[in-house]
């Protein structure tokens, strides 16, 4: 990692990112840019306004700048004329981020934002990882590390990108990791839909659903976890609900969650598993988007198990 692009707004709630990012940062040597958004004023006499809208960016970006600094923080500014969204992904691009951290002002998650804010989207448009924070998340020391992190997986090669991305930024150090997998629970909605997902009429009985899912998270901890402290669950739940479940029930700090690439304005709903869980959860959840077509990860056997060829429920958004 070199560089993590946080942006702010101004506000003490988007500020709740800095200490995420500096505890990423500190981890892995890398330097932040702080981006602010100075919006142009529609008026004949914008360009006074506009230039005070920049001025008044870049004050404030200069102060964070230079606190952070003292602290010992590798720190770059840039004041954006131009709208939050677009703003940012140039940002990202032009200054070589590997990495978003940015806050919402959901009071959980973002569930009170409407569709289409700056937040989500990012999550949707970028295709690097973001961190997304939230005002319910607890305050975390810069030089601590994530301690429980959860890795819901879902059969995919896809999936196992979140697995390499908390590799490639030294996440798993002194971490514990729990790998989740669900399988759809029998009698649940069976050739209906089920947290926005279509579910297939249940194939396999419920205890050959578990084994092989607990077989498959073996496999995967064989792959990536050489020494590293984890654990493996598998529950018999929709996948959202599974996630939820274990962040309230295992003290969970950090959610890395790997969503499949696809396009359009329904693939990040309210009803797809990762903004579902977005919408419901104060934990930070760090947003990977893989790709099915990953040749360095070969998949674990050659043919695709009954359940991965008829349930959909657990693939991700």
């Amino acid at each position: 990692m070199s560089t993590i692009l946080v942006p702010l707004d101004g506000s003490p709630l988007a500020e709740q990112a800095l200490p995420h990012a500096c505890r990423l940062a500190r981890a892995s040597g890398s330097s932040l840019h702080l981006v602010r958004a100075a919006l142009p004023v529609a008026d004949p006499d914008a360009g006074t306004t506009s230039r005070s809208s920049v001025q008044h960016a870049e004050t404030y970006l200069g102060n964070v700048r230079d606190r952070l600094r003292t602290e010992g923080y590798a720190v770059n500014i840039s004041s954006l004329y131009s709208d939050p969204v677009p703003g940012i992904l140039l940002a990202a691009r032009v200054n070589g981020a590997s990495l978003i951290v940015m806050s919402t002002h959901g009071r959980t998650g973002l569930r009170r934002m409407v569709l289409g804010s700056v937040t989500e989207r990012l999550v949707q448009d970028c295709h690097l990882p973001v961190l997304v924070v939230n005002n319910d998340s607890c305050s975390v020391a810069p030089e601590g590390r994530y301690q429980h992190i959860l890795v819901p997986l879902d059969g995919s090669i896809c999936a196992e990108a979140a697995l390499t991305t908390i590799i490639a930024m030294q996440l798993e150090h002194d971490a514990h990791l729990l790998l989740l997998r669900s399988v759809p629970p029998l009698g649940g909605a069976a050739g209906g839909y089920a947290s926005g997902a279509y579910v297939q009429p249940d194939l396999l009985d419920e205890d050959q659903q578990r084994l092989e899912a607990g077989q498959y998270l073996d496999l995967i901890a064989a792959r990536y976890l050489h020494g590293q402290r984890f654990q493996t669950r598998v529950v018999a739940e929709y996948a959202a609900k599974a996630i939820l479940d274990a962040i309230a029930e295992s003290q969970v700090d950090l959610v890395v969650l790997a969503t499949h690439a696809r396009h359009g304005i329904d693939r990040f709903a309210h009803t797809s598993v990762a903004g579902h869980v977005l919408h419901h959860t104060g934990t930070p959840v760090l947003v990977v988007h893989g790709t099915d077509t990953d040749a360095e990860s070969p998949p674990l056997r050659a043919e695709p198990s009954r359940e991965e060829r008829f349930s959909d429920d657990c693939l991700f958004v």
